[in-house]
């Protein structure tokens, strides 16, 4: 397997049951594709959140940041409308972060955007759901659900058709020639 540089994107699909358009710009699946990027987080990094209201619920372990939700990570920046946060039973660790109404996840170069995403803290792990695009600079992959583990830094894109666009000379995905 090729090594790649923290900021290339490299798009591994293993596609499982279906097939890949052999040409400059689609390839199509029907089961799951694997995504791996340099979307990565530390979970043992403090967590950042930013928003226009909050709202704290001691009993139940639950604060609600909304508007302009901006929640950072180490280099993991992330917006959306309504952030949910839960906290573990005696209220000294995040255990997940619900993010709703169009969330976006970035390091500066990649970018992986959905309507709805879970972040669960302590395992690093975070699942998109509806209208999960994956980009780094012209090239795309697409699928309704993309479960992805940020310490890894890659993950698996499922749950109905996935799309790809690849861009022949993008340096996407492969090591510059020499």
């Amino acid at each position: 397997m090729q090594r790649f540089t923290r900021y290339t994107f490299a798009l591994t699909l293993v596609l499982l049951g279906g097939g890949m358009a052999c040409g400059p710009l689609a390839g199509v699946a029907l089961a799951q594709t694997t995504v791996t990027t340099g979307l990565t987080a530390d979970p043992t990094l403090p967590i950042e959140v930013e928003a226009d209201q909050l709202s704290v619920d001691q009993a139940t372990g639950v604060a609600v940041f909304s508007g302009n939700v901006r929640v950072i990570q180490g280099e993991l920046r992330v917006t959306a409308p309504k952030a949910t946060l839960n906290y573990n039973e005696d209220r000294t660790e995040i255990q997940t972060v619900h993010l709703e109404g169009g969330v976006i996840l970035t390091n500066g170069v990649e970018v992986v955007q959905g309507q709805d995403a879970v972040y669960t803290v302590p395992d690093g792990v975070v699942v998109l759901t509806g209208d999960v695009v994956v980009t780094q600079g012209p090239s795309t992959i697409a699928g309704p659900r993309l479960t992805y583990n940020l310490q890894a830094g890659s993950g698996v894109m499922d749950g109905g058709r996935v799309q790809s666009v690849f861009v022949p000379g993008s340096g996407t995905g492969s090591e510059p020639k020499e």
